[in-house]
């Protein structure tokens, strides 16, 4: 559906082996630390969280879901909330504060976002969407005034179908994800962004929201 997505899939089939969990890597990145902060937008019941459903299924047990509840694409990642910033990726309890006032001052339009069929990045299958307006990258534009973002690859939005629970050789999931790379686009238009916040020590957390922005349109 989408170029940029295309190398996606490319990288993935030369990957060799997903990237399952690893003992030891949750507990080296919060440092003990508790909360950490995204901002993102939920899916609604519909067609896309239908189309998520369905390929859940068809996926079967090659991936782990998540709570239906939690299905989102992600607008911005904020990182660990403190009072004072200590780590690189911490962010100031006043940056999040200041962009929720910005956004509740001029709400933002709600984007027309495209989604596609599956994909694979080594950790997760996944769902494409673009953003053919550009609306969502207008929206991250002003997110990056008040804080800079926790990011490790490039921004490519898209809804997480299940991740991949051990580390194995992707040949089995080419075939299972590439039977499934081509869906008729599907238009979404979602109604709100949520600052969402999650125990970062948890192996399987609850996305619960701190801040509601209704979106105009």
């Amino acid at each position: 559906m989408v170029s940029d997505f295309e190398g996606v899939w490319e990288a993935f089939c030369a990957a060799g082996t997903t990237l399952g969990h690893t003992p030891g890597e949750r507990e080296a990145w919060h440092r003990g630390r508790g909360r950490y902060a995204l901002w993102l937008l939920r899916l609604d019941p519909g067609p896309v969280a239908e189309r998520v459903r369905v390929m859940q299924e068809r996926l079967g047990g090659l991936v782990r879901p998540g709570r239906t509840q939690d299905l989102h694409v992600t607008v911005f990642v904020c990182g660990f909330p403190a009072p004072v910033v200590h780590h690189d990726d911490d962010v100031a309890e006043h940056r999040l504060a200041q962009a929720h006032q910005d956004l509740q001052a001029v709400l933002p339009r709600a984007p027309e976002l495209i989604v596609g069929g599956v994909n694979g990045f080594r950790s997760c299958a996944v769902l494409e969407v673009a953003d053919p307006l550009g609306d969502l990258a207008r929206v991250r534009t002003r997110l990056a005034q008040w804080s800079d973002e926790v990011r490790f690859e490039p921004f490519r939005p898209h809804v997480t179908l299940g991740t991949f629970p051990e580390t194995v050789s992707v040949a089995p999931l080419i075939q299972a994800l590439g039977a499934l790379r081509h869906q008729p686009p599907l238009t979404w238009r979602p109604q709100a962004l949520e600052l969402v916040e999650f125990d970062a020590r948890a192996e399987q957390p609850v996305l619960e929201t701190r801040w509601r922005v209704h979106l105009v349109g």
